[in-house]
């Protein structure tokens, strides 16, 4: 009976851990991709958009390599209106491929003022990133994680990497959490932003848990097993 008691107690107390989580979740923001990986719980998994081909569609609400895409349109002076994206091989990126805008105009544009790209992840996340390729000193750029958002000034902020052949800027904006999420928000804040696409997406999975629960529970039943052996 005693032996029955303590697995069931240590099996609650399995179920207590499994349950908890973080009741506020601590965010720090970064504008530096290397900070951003030295402070991530993990090695960085890395989307460049260079498995796709050039004027891959997304639909609004469709997935490329299992990131889900949603697209909000914002202020478009040039003519359209942001209806989905576009892999595109024409501005630049770090393998020669970027996301871009299908602003309706049957090819791949940039986004424009507060045109807003919401990325849901197939598995929850700790931190994750964007590289916007951008000019300098053409306005803030966001990332938004639940009800906060981030910023980041490309006026102020030197480019995380310049491209030394064709002088491409590329800005990061990036988040590491305590607490497990799964997508973000990127965008131009203002009027002031200019056109921009992103280069690449950064993620650090959750650490899985599920099996060291698991492998704990079994090893604790083992252990009852040779207790009742020995007695």
């Amino acid at each position: 009976m005693k032996m029955t008691l303590k697995f069931q107690a240590a099996a609650g107390a399995f179920a207590l851990l499994l349950a908890a989580s973080p009741v506020h979740a601590q965010v720090t923001a970064y504008t530096s991709s290397a900070a951003f990986a030295a402070a991530a719980p993990g090695a960085p998994l890395t989307e460049d958009y260079s498995s796709g081909y050039d004027s891959q569609p997304i639909a609004n609400g469709g997935t490329f390599n299992g990131i889900a895409y949603n697209f909000s349109a914002g202020t478009n002076t040039y003519g359209g209106a942001l209806q989905g994206g576009f892999i595109s091989g024409s501005f630049g990126g770090f393998n020669g491929f970027v996301l871009a805008a299908d602003q309706g105009n049957n090819a791949p544009e940039q986004f424009y003022t507060n045109d807003q790209i919401t990325l849901t992840f197939p598995s929850w996340v700790l931190a994750a990133g964007v590289f916007i390729e951008a000019s300098a000193n053409t306005g803030v750029y966001t990332l938004a994680l639940g009800a906060n958002t981030y910023t980041l000034d490309s006026g102020s902020v030197a480019p995380d990497y310049t491209d030394p052949d064709s002088l491409a800027t590329y800005f990061f904006l990036g988040v590491v959490s305590n607490n497990q999420f799964n997508s973000i928000t990127v965008g131009g804040q203002d009027s002031n932003s200019g056109p921009f696409v992103l280069a690449g997406v950064q993620t650090v999975p959750e650490p899985a848990t599920m099996g060291v629960l698991a492998s704990g529970v079994i090893g604790l039943g083992a252990s009852l097993r040779r207790r009742r052996r020995n007695r």
